[in-house]
């Protein structure tokens, strides 16, 4: 088969003026934190990692953004992959790693444009300096990571895990119930996820809440990292194993 029918919107969803947009929108975000950086005099580095764990803009901005892309690209290319696709585990897999492509792509942009920012104005050292604050726990880094290039490696990672398992889930329930049906699922959770933080409930329920699977610093705030991933291999696990065994076959056909 042609994987090039998986690749091609995904492809012009990417290098389109959509992506110049959220460039645009992310460096008008970015220069408000400009100050902040300065007042906790931050290296190049800690500026990137306090935007890209900064769960105001990923929970209200970047996760909406990023449910839109994946189903805009889900909705050009299903009718064509499901025509031409007769094993429903490798239909399955090529949607999933067309989000996750999508996933790591968003994120390397964000970075991207922090760090033509970051560079520019900020010292351009790989030792922890800044002052800690709630919106950047530097101290918590330091006692976890040796350095802030690996902190920034290890908290984008954890965010692009965070939309994999985001999507894997979403992605396995649509294939049981109508689309109609997924788009309130899907923005229920994205609530959810709203609600809870500014409500305080991830703090008694963290693994309901989707900011504790997008930012690394909540998670480990409420000491729930370990279990966070346990969580995630165990659903995805199961997930695996009803894909695998045909679980939504009725769907797809």
């Amino acid at each position: 088969m042609n994987h090039s029918i998986f690749r091609y919107d995904l492809v012009k969803e990417l290098y389109s003026w959509k992506t110049i947009f959220v460039m645009i929108l992310f460096s008008f975000y970015v220069s408000t934190y400009i100050s902040t950086g300065y007042q906790l005099e931050l290296t190049a580095i800690e500026f990137m990692i306090l935007l890209i764990t900064d769960h105001y803009y990923i929970l209200y901005i970047f996760l909406a953004l990023y449910i839109f892309a994946a189903n805009n690209v889900k909705k050009k290319q299903r009718a064509l992959v499901m025509m031409r696709c007769k094993n429903y585990l490798y239909f399955w897999l090529q949607e999933l790693l067309n989000s996750v492509l999508l996933a790591i792509f968003m994120v390397s942009i964000h970075l991207f444009t922090i760090g033509m920012i970051g560079f520019l104005l900020f010292p351009a050292t790989f030792e922890f300096r800044g002052i800690p604050s709630p919106e950047l726990p530097l101290d918590v880094y330091r006692e976890t990571f040796s350095a802030p290039i690996i902190t920034l490696a290890i908290v984008s990672l954890f965010l692009i895990m965070g939309l994999i398992f985001f999507t894997i889930i979403i992605r396995w329930i649509e294939h049981y119930i109508s689309q109609r049906s997924i788009h309130i699922v899907t923005w229920t959770i994205y609530l959810t996820g709203v609600i809870g933080l500014q409500m305080g409930w991830d703090e008694y329920l963290p693994y309901l809440f989707i900011n504790n699977y997008l930012v690394l610093h909540h998670a480990i705030a409420k000491n729930a990292l370990f279990n966070i991933l346990i969580v995630q291999l165990l659903v995805v696990g199961l997930v695996l194993y009803c894909v695998k065994n045909g679980k939504g076959i009725k769907s797809y056909e």
